[in-house]
């Protein structure tokens, strides 16, 4: 139960036990070149580079959860569905909603390999597709709202990872699709040259009979 008034803008995720059973999962992925640093770093044995790459991948996540916990609202009593868009009209209020994440460096192909070529940070957001309002009773997640913010949960992620490791070690990032790439990529270190050797490859999904939403490929699109 959400410890808040009904006026709260915000929801709040709590932590399951378990992956939730009925959910959505969000995929939010570095930029390529990002974890080609993280190999080379390992590769060359400089650990300080490597964890650098990884805190600022966590703290692209909190800045994507932060902005997602605004957008994840309840859709409170009855809703009138708009037969143009995916949206509807009733009442929107925050809540708690259970929200599992998932962090890997490695993205595992759908039969189970690990690809080990490169590093390929990645998260999985498992998002109930139920929450309890501040009173206990249960709604479901606007996804519709979610989906619509993707390009913006995607940003918050990039943003906030470019900052951290521009401000740790002092890397400078390309435009976006400046290199043939959907978002910036490091021109210093310059790693863009080894951008034709490894594929964008999407880590299988975290469980099944569920949505998947690649946030990127959502974002790209919009």
């Amino acid at each position: 139960m959400v410890d808040t008034s009904a006026a709260l803008s915000r929801s709040q995720f709590t932590t399951p036990d378990r992956e939730p059973a009925d959910s959505v999962e969000l995929y939010l992925a570095a930029p390529l070149t990002v974890g080609i640093l993280h190999t080379e770093a390992l590769r060359g044995g400089h650990r300080d580079l490597a964890d650098a790459v990884e805190h600022a991948h966590d703290t692209g996540l909190a800045a994507a959860l932060d902005y997602l916990a605004g957008a994840a609202l309840l859709k409170v009593g009855h809703h009138t569905k708009l037969r143009a868009s995916r949206t509807s009209v009733g009442a929107f209020e925050a809540g708690a909603i259970p929200l599992a994440t998932v962090t890997h460096l490695l993205v595992a192909a759908r039969d189970g390999r690990v690809l080990g070529d490169v590093a390929r940070p990645h998260h999985h957001l498992l998002l109930a597709r139920t929450g309890v309002d501040h009173v206990g009773h249960e709604w479901p997640v606007d996804l519709a709202a979610v989906w619509a913010a993707a390009p913006a949960i995607v940003s918050c992620y990039q943003v906030a990872l470019q900052r951290s490791l521009a401000s740790s070690i002092g890397v400078r990032w390309s435009q976006r699709g400046e290199f043939g790439s959907d978002f910036p990529e490091l021109i210093e270190p310059d790693l863009t040259g080894y951008l034709t050797d490894y594929e964008r490859v999407v880590c299988r999904p975290q469980g099944a009979g569920h949505d998947f939403w690649d946030l990127d490929v959502a974002a790209s699109r919009g």
